[in-house]
């Protein structure tokens, strides 16, 4: 009887122990890991904070990051309302076995990919130079190029307003591939291989997307050739391209900022979170940035999302090791962006207030040019506007 009352005891004692644990593990304050459970529909005891109601101040600093548009579908050639281009093709399938021969004549082709920035009816004109120096074209970018990489001699020019899926030709100086075929049989040749340089000139009031290297209709060499007597028709069409774009900081207009690819445009954007209480529980901080779709430029098929990420420094405008958030495409020219992590990370102090960098996910594909209404644009309803859902945490 006794060994049946100590049984029930000690399992008594057990249940009720290992309830407690179980009733201090709900505690309504969640870990900063359950943060990202919360559903940012509940409401219940929250507060909110808008920059449209609470001044909630909102700053953004447009700025020029050039970058690699290496691997792009696209040669970018032209010039046109100060913006301007460099192409470069370095052809790596040249044939060994005809150092002596003769070039009779040799023509570049370049296929049109029906993509102009922003004219599709203007014309676009320009010179190609040899390349003076081994430019690792996977890394290079516009400020990193010299005058001196390009030479001074035209060695082939075109002008004219391509149009469709048309190919244009080029004929090159046969000394150029002469020089090309003589180094690919002997190294020790005093004039190296660097490849070509696509530069406009003057006449150009238009740019135009031609089929890169890393497409089905990439760029291709023919070159007529003699040797011992015999006549053979050499094509090269193993190459690597880029084109590197580029333009002066006064093309960005007034109350607005520009995401601009290829050149490219990003913006900083800055959130004055002083009304927001530290170290509590952010449910929900949304983003939603308004496009100026009468002054953006878009191709209709592009990839219209938005690359967002925390900011490390500001100065150079680096982000942090945190992932970057993806935005959703927009919905009638509006983006609803959640920062939720971010805005956590600075509440709490893990990582410090610096914005957030916006660009656009395909900033090496073209030129497309997104234009957002900026803070200090007059129409409030189409400012950028921060809406903050949060908890406080239970002392």
């Amino acid at each position: 009887m006794i060994r049946k009352f100590r049984l029930r005891f000690l399992m008594l004692f057990v249940f009720c122990l290992t309830g407690a644990a179980i009733l201090h593990s709900c505690k309504t304050e969640p870990s900063d890991l359950g943060i990202n459970f919360i559903d940012p529909n509940d409401t219940t005891g929250t507060f909110i904070l808008d920059s449209q109601a609470d001044t909630m101040a909102i700053t953004s600093n447009n700025y020029k990051k050039p970058v690699n548009t290496y691997n792009s579908p696209y040669i970018m050639i032209g010039a046109a309302q100060n913006y301007e281009t460099k192409s470069f093709l370095k052809y790596n399938d040249i044939f060994t076995d005809y150092d002596s021969a003769t070039v009779v004549s040799s023509v570049l082709y370049l296929n049109y990919a029906n993509y102009a920035y922003t004219d599709s009816n203007g014309s676009i004109s320009f010179n190609i130079y040899r390349v003076n120096r081994d430019l690792n074209l996977a890394s290079v970018t516009w400020d990193s190029i010299m005058a001196s990489d390009i030479g001074t001699t035209i060695l082939g020019t075109y002008s004219g307003t391509p149009v469709d899926s048309e190919t244009i030709s080029i004929a090159l100086d046969v000394q150029l591939i002469k020089d090309w075929l003589e180094y690919s049989a002997d190294t020790n040749y005093p004039v190296k291989n660097y490849g070509i340089a696509i530069i406009p000139n003057l006449s150009s009031n238009s740019i135009k997307a031609f089929s890169s290297s890393f497409t089905s209709r990439d760029p291709y060499i023919q070159s007529i050739v003699t040797k011992n007597g015999e006549t053979d028709t050499l094509t090269m069409n193993s190459s690597l391209s880029l084109w590197l774009a580029n333009a002066p900081t006064s093309v960005l207009m007034p109350d607005r900022f520009t995401l601009q690819n290829g050149i490219a445009f990003n913006d900083l954007m800055g959130f004055n979170l002083t009304k927001l209480p530290s170290n509590v529980i952010i449910n929900d901080a949304l983003l939603i940035l308004t496009l100026d779709t009468v002054n953006s430029f878009i191709l209709r098929t592009s990839d219209r999302r938005l690359r967002i990420g925390a900011a490390s420094d500001s100065v150079n405008k680096t982000d942090t090791t945190l992932n970057p958030i993806i935005s959703l495409t927009p919905v009638n020219g509006v983006y609803e962006i959640r920062l939720t992590p971010y805005f956590q990370y600075w509440n709490n102090g893990t990582y410090p207030n610096l914005g957030v960098i916006l660009a656009n996910v395909n900033q090496f594909t073209n030129l497309d040019e997104f234009v957002f209404y900026s803070p200090s644009y007059s129409d409030l309803t189409k400012v950028p506007r921060l809406r903050i859902r949060y908890t406080p945490r239970l002392p």
